[in-house]
């Protein structure tokens, strides 16, 4: 979609030296212009983390990112693109946290539950801490 030709470039229909049919016709989500050129192993690692990841946010260097771009005015046929599916799979991921979260606090008020009106001595403490200690090392 980006055209370069040494220090120039184009987004969209663009003519470069003879020839004129560079036209865009896709969707453009997380474009971003870095500062320097990027090594195979950053392209690779951003490609394989996917299109719902914030990998780039890792790259130290200074960059123009999508919201620079649809801040501008817009021209000819343009169609905003909402990565909803990204927004569902993150509250799928959030639910299922919450879910595990809710399961461990009932799991630990069960358990402290059975301690109810025991008289907690020193002994007893001890005792405690060392049951759990040696559960830890298995």
């Amino acid at each position: 979609a980006v055209v370069s030709t040494q220090s120039t470039g184009a987004l969209g229909n663009a003519v470069v030296g003879k020839r004129s049919d560079c036209v865009f016709g896709g969707d453009l989500h997380k474009l971003y212009l870095f500062e320097e050129r990027l090594s195979g192993n950053q392209i690779e690692a951003l490609a394989e983390a996917g299109l719902c990841s914030s990998a780039e946010d890792d790259l130290d260097m200074k960059r123009l990112d999508w919201s620079y771009f649809i801040s501008q005015k817009k021209n000819g046929s343009v169609r905003e693109f909402h990565p909803n599916e990204c927004y569902q799979q993150l509250i799928k991921t959030i639910k299922q946290r919450l879910e595990e979260t809710f399961d461990s606090l009932n799991e630990t008020i069960t358990m402290l539950e059975e301690f109810q009106d025991v008289n907690m001595t020193d002994e007893f403490v001890e005792h405690f801490k060392a049951e759990f200690h040696e559960q830890d090392k298995n």
